[in-house]
């Protein structure tokens, strides 16, 4: 015996897949933040030292070499960073593709097709009006 599975339940299957999809993302950019933490704070100091240089060569009390340095250690420190995400980023990828497709695709055709209409533009919301509607 087939099972027929109405559009309502297609959008929430829909829907519920991409909420997963969600949570996945959250969980690759928690890993990402927990992994580069070392390359963040060495960017933060790069930076941190050519705005130093900066700040000394504009008070004529320093030299531009000293920038150029400065400038080629925060170079280097973005590029660590970026060596060290970059399988996370690669795992996140088809994910965020998923995410796009469903959201521009897919959930907006299928709302137009449970609600009989296009879903139009909210420009201005109020969170707590929204919330005792949703919640009760």
């Amino acid at each position: 015996m087939s099972q027929v599975i109405t559009v309502q339940e297609q959008l929430i299957n829909t829907i519920a897949q991409r909420w997963g999809l969600y949570f996945g993302k959250k969980a690759y950019l928690s890993s990402l933040m927990k992994e580069a933490a070392k390359e963040r704070v060495a960017i933060r100091k790069a930076k941190d030292a050519l705005n130093e240089a900066l700040e000394q060569l504009i008070n004529g009390k320093g030299d531009r070499s000293a920038v150029l340095e400065a400038k080629e250690r925060l170079k280097a420190a973005k590029e660590a960073y970026e060596q060290k995400v970059a399988p996370i980023k690669e795992k996140m990828k088809p994910i965020n593709e998923a995410l796009s497709f469903l959201d521009n695709a897919v959930i907006p055709k299928m709302l137009e097709q449970v609600l009989g209409k296009k879903v139009e533009p909210i420009l201005q919301v109020d969170v707590e009006a929204l919330k005792k509607t949703i919640m009760g």
